[in-house]
């Protein structure tokens, strides 16, 4: 129309698109990208999990031969123990150890002096250490651990010890066995060989066996004990470091008064007190022999021949709980044999001359 406006409209038919050419570079590169993510997701995945298990691979094979980690922040005074650690320890799972109650799990004495020692040596000086020490745990066990340490130093300022901690019961109990084995064989073939053994004089004999059980059981002292003709009395025929003459203080052990001890006795089994004033056969001795005379602990054996109880041959120690093994048993009883031999040797020797 000539009098009309035209209005010009435009409609997109199709939305713009670049050169094929120019997208894929792009696109490869995207995807790329996303693969290289993926590959690393992957390996972070697997690199974790293989770390978690030799986590648990160290750990079990802590747990198996009983080493434990423990280390001290020298600023903060913070003591970490690991599980296994607890476990040597004895300490519940959620327990945290103190400066203060860890020395205190040391044996008071030598050990705990030691753990001390180095302690305060790899604090001052960056010293590394290797310890074998008794604690005792919080259930009340004496325990062998081998302990070794080492310090992280900044200009010789020591901000952290760290080490292992290892229980060596079964090795240390091993080992100091086969010592006391080999040392009371050593004192067997003495005491065999002894003059006063082989030449049958009592007095002396005696106060050489007490010498050696003393020395073989690290016994405080030794006392041999012999049966009056009845079997109701146990009468002191010899003491460490005692002269014959002053066995008259030492009173007569009576059955009325010690009925499980002389029962103990004529079965020829070992007497183990290792806690003498409340064990059920030393209980009746408290008040006159073991309180006058400072016994704590008391490892005794029948003195025997070809069947026949002649009397008690004893070790006894101040301090109570003496750890006893296998081989302090087989030494008494050894001892006791010798000593039965020459009692009766004497016997004999009696007989020849009353006839």
């Amino acid at each position: 129309m000539a009098s009309g406006k035209w209005q010009l409209y435009a409609v997109l038919r199709f939305g713009w698109e670049p050169e094929v050419a120019a997208v894929w570079p792009f696109r490869l590169a995207l995807l790329t990208i996303i693969l290289l993510f993926i590959d690393a997701f992957i390996f972070f995945n697997k690199l974790i999990k293989q770390l978690h298990d030799n986590a648990q691979t160290l750990t079990s094979m802590g747990s198996l031969t009983e080493v434990g980690a423990w280390s001290v922040d020298i600023k903060t005074r913070d003591i970490s123990w690991s599980d296994v650690t607890k476990h040597i320890f004895e300490v519940s799972d959620h327990y945290q150890a103190t400066w203060m109650s860890s020395t205190e799990f040391f044996k008071e004495g030598k050990h705990r002096r030691n753990f001390q020692h180095v302690i305060e040596q790899a604090i001052k000086h960056g010293t590394r250490f290797e310890e074998e020490l008794i604690i005792l745990t919080a259930q009340g066990h004496e325990r062998w651990i081998l302990m070794k340490g080492k310090a992280n130093r900044y200009k010789n300022w020591t901000y952290e010890i760290f080490g292992s901690v290892q229980n060596i019961q079964t090795r240390k109990h091993m080992e100091i066995e086969h010592d006391k084995i080999a040392r009371n064989n050593e004192l067997l073939a003495q005491l065999s060989s002894h003059d006063a053994v082989l030449n049958n004089h009592i007095d002396s004999a005696q106060n050489v066996v007490a010498d050696a059980i003393s020395q073989g059981l690290d016994a405080s002292r030794a006392s041999i004990w012999v049966f009056n003709a009845e079997s109701t009395l146990l009468i002191p025929s010899c003491f460490s470091n005692t002269r014959q003459d002053n066995l008259k203080h030492f009173p007569p052990w009576r059955k009325s008064n010690l009925a499980e001890l002389f029962s103990q006795v004529q079965k020829n089994q070992l007497l183990k007190a290792k806690f003498a004033h409340s064990h059920e056969c030393t209980l009746g001795l408290s008040e006159h022999y073991l309180g006058p005379f400072e016994v704590n602990a008391l490892l005794g054996c029948a003195i025997t021949y070809k069947g026949q109880i002649i009397g008690l041959l004893c070790a006894e120690y101040a301090l109570p709980n003496p750890d006893w093994g296998h081989s302090d048993g087989r030494f008494i009883r050894a001892i006791s044999a010798m000593l039965g031999s020459l009692f009766a040797s004497q016997e004999q020797q009696k007989a020849k001359q009353q006839a």
